[in-house]
């Protein structure tokens, strides 16, 4: 034997690929140009099943090279790539066969290997996402706010989470909710299992038993194999409820059942399921309200309000918007690739000035949109923030100015409902009814196309601009 290689075969594009050599560098090029013949090999009937194939090497007579395929995963092309001397062929084919399986072994270890690796970066790009999700850049950050304006929050946080109470947090959308949900978790005992969210308000109707309790092979049209739900994939941690309110009164009913009894039953399916589950459940909506108004459960109710946690809005504590826009402006800086500039003393005013109807989460689009606009050099945070701002917010405070703000009342203001509907319209007016992807509407509006697909079926609003149809907007 004069050389030995391990090579994987790829056929989309066509090439060899050295996993392993000891070829000298003309070697490997010449091994390279035989991808002709390795492609029928793999492609042809006639030559499917066979193991070892002598070629010869094209510009050297005295060699030829054999090639052994390695038993491994299906989608895998391992070969072993020999180079011996003509004449010594024949003793050749009598030697590798007690070298496949040793080379076979290493060869599943290495995909193997491979595998784990691709896994352990997917996991970790989860965890990044995680974490830039509950604004910290490691697992030992504490949240921002935590001993400022949110210390009441976090000293509940604090009491509930060793227990395993139900936990239910209000609070206005973008303020945070999830991120005191997973700090509950990580506090508590189920720290090392699952922390599952749903956002119930993104769930059709149609499928919520579904992706709650879930399926059975065959029990309706398209459930091609087993499905576990939420429920299921929680067992042994935290299952998050974000915007419970919004779930119908038959979901409400059904919910019910699995928290009282700690059974379920899949859709389809006789058996039953024993689940043990932590819940953590979030709304913005005063849900007492809506058992009065007949829209909510009031055993349901009273099943998940044991321990209640209220999340104030960022209007509510001004003194953590200096710190949190520190924290959006440098992590805008380091996704964006520009040098980090923290906001002055003006904008910090600027911001504390703002109503923030999008709490923490417009905040940080603020923040990083200023990033965009200053181009590196600047934090252009007052065409962020846009016209709206000199409208809406209340104007900058000038220094030894003691006079008390008095309400403007000339200032139309409308319904909350009637904002939406109005803004959900004119954005679907202006992108010709598109609601997903680059220029649709969720993104005109800052929002997940499933919520907004929710917040059409809430408010019974219809499709009217349909892409091609310029005459709707004339």
């Amino acid at each position: 034997m004069n050389e030995i290689g391990v090579v994987r075969w790829q056929q989309q594009p066509e090439k060899i690929r050295f996993l392993a050599s000891s070829f000298s560098q003309s070697k490997n090029v010449e091994l390279s140009l035989l991808h002709g013949e390795i492609q029928q090999w793999f492609a042809d009937e006639r030559f499917r099943s066979q193991v070892t194939r002598v070629l010869p090497l094209q510009q050297d007579q005295q060699h030829c090279v054999i090639l052994s395929k390695l038993s491994c995963a299906a989608d895998q092309q391992i070969l072993l790539a020999f180079i011996y001397r003509r004449e010594q062929v024949t003793f050749a084919f009598d030697y590798i066969p007690g070298l496949l399986p040793i080379f076979s072994v290493a060869a599943n270890n290495y995909l193997q290997h491979q595998k784990l690796l691709q896994a352990t970066k997917v996991v970790q790009s989860q965890c990044q996402d995680l974490l830039s999700k509950m604004g910290k850049d490691n697992m030992d950050n504490q949240i921002i706010g935590s001993s400022h304006g949110l210390a009441q929050t976090m000293e509940q946080v604090n009491i509930v989470a060793p227990s395993d109470l139900t936990a239910l947090i209000r609070g206005e959308t973008g303020s945070g909710k999830e991120v005191v949900a997973r700090a509950i978790h990580e506090q508590s005992p189920r720290a090392d299992k699952a922390f599952i969210r749903v956002n119930c308000g993104a769930i059709s109707p149609d499928l919520i038993d579904s992706e709650l309790f879930g399926h059975e092979k065959g029990s309706f049209t398209g459930a091609a194999g087993v499905k576990l739900g939420w429920f299921e994939r929680a067992d042994g941690g935290t299952l998050f409820l974000d915007e419970i309110g919004e779930l119908s009164l038959a979901a409400q009913t059904r919910l019910l059942r699995v928290l009282q009894e700690g059974t379920l039953n899949r859709v389809g399916g006789e058996r039953e399921i024993n689940v043990n589950v932590r819940i953590i459940a979030a709304t913005h909506r005063n849900l007492s309200d809506m058992v009065n108004e007949k829209l909510f459960r009031e055993d349901l109710w009273y099943r998940i309000n044991v321990f209640p946690i209220y999340l104030p809005s960022l209007r509510e504590r001004k003194q953590d918007i200096s710190a949190l826009a520190n924290h959006f402006s440098e992590r805008a800086a380091k996704k964006l690739g520009l040098p980090y500039i923290p906001p002055t003393s003006h904008q910090a005013t600027m911001l504390q000035a703002y109503h923030w109807p999008g709490n923490v989460r417009e905040l940080q689009v603020v923040m990083e949109r200023a990033a965009i606009l200053g181009q590196g050099k600047q934090l252009d945070i007052e065409a962020s923030l846009g016209p709206s701002f000199k409208v809406t917010a209340p104007s900058i405070p000038a220094e030894n100015n003691n006079h008390e703000n008095k309400l403007d009342k000339n200032v139309s203001i409308e319904p909350l409902e009637k904002t939406i509907v109005s803004s959900i319209n004119n954005a679907l007016k202006v992108t010709n009814g598109k609601i997903s992807g680059e220029g649709g509407a969720a993104s005109l509006l800052n929002i997940n196309p499933n919520t907004l697909r929710s917040k059409m079926r809430k408010y019974q609003i219809e499709i009217k601009y349909f892409p091609g149809n310029s005459n709707l907007l004339s």
